[in-house]
Formats: C-alpha cells, structure tokens, sequence
C-alpha cells in the first residue's frame, strides 16, 4: 500500500488495523492501531514498512466530502474538517445506548501526538472544532447536529 491519507468503508461489523515498521510480528513494530466499529480515515507514512488491516472492507484514495455538506448531520466515523464537517459546535442528539467516544484529531496517522482533546462519556456531549482541526472522529455517539460557528 502507498503511502499517503487513505479512507476506509462504511463497517458492518469490527476493524482492526495497523501501521508497521516491520514484519517479525513484534508488539514494538506496530506503530499505530486501532479497533473499531466506524469507518476510518488513515494516512499512512513513507517510513511505514507495511499497514495490516482486518475486516476494514476496501481501502481507497478517494477522500471527497462524504457527507450532504459540511452542516448536515452525520454518525459515527472519522471525519475530514472543513471537507466533511464544518468547523464550529456540534451536538450529539443522544440516540445511543452506553458511552461515547469523541476526539479531536491534528492528523490521522494514528499517533497519539495528534490527539488534541476526546472524551469517554455516557450523556450527549458538545464539541467545539476549530478550523485548526485536521479531523474529528466519534464512535458510539449518535448523530451529531451542527449549532454554528
């Protein structure tokens, strides 16, 4: 797989992936992983020497706006800032059962330097995006609703 920012599809089920710095199938040659239920975005380094993935379904380049616009509502996933959501608040409507899981995203390696600020929370957050913000991702969280600038 090439290097470079790829999206993931819409899941059924669970995805596991990975970036890798090597293959001897040791803990410390994952660079970066993941477990999830949502669709993904990954961008994947020149210096990555593979990326595994398991029931993700396919991987692709095309990363154009997924969503109505960057006001509609929108559900679980990782979402581009300023392609596929806007920047400003949102709101979760609370149609979910259990806990939510929010973040903030600088960059979408899977690194934990790009982690600007999430939360674990079992109320309907809010959440303020700035501009600055390469990504937002939510899992378990309902649908989100755009409150302005």
């Amino acid at each position: 797989v090439a290097p470079g920012t790829w999206r993931g599809a819409v899941l059924q089920d669970s995805c596991y992936w990975e970036r890798l710095s090597g293959f001897g199938g040791e803990f410390d040659e994952v660079e970066a992983n993941n477990f999830t239920t949502a669709r993904q975005i990954v961008t994947l380094k020149s210096t990555d020497a593979g990326f595994r993935s398991d029931d993700c379904g396919e991987w692709t380049r095309d990363l154009s706006p997924i969503t109505a616009s960057p006001t509609s509502p929108f559900g679980d996933g990782m979402y581009f800032v300023g392609t596929d959501i806007a920047a400003g608040t949102w709101r979760s409507r609370g149609d979910f059962a259990g806990s939510c899981y929010w973040e903030r995203l600088d960059g979408f390696t899977g690194d934990f330097d790009e982690l600007i600020a999430n939360d674990f929370i079992d109320v309907a957050p809010i959440v303020s995006i700035s501009a600055t913000d390469a990504g937002f991702s939510a899992e378990d969280c309902g649908t989100w609703d755009y409150l302005g600038p």
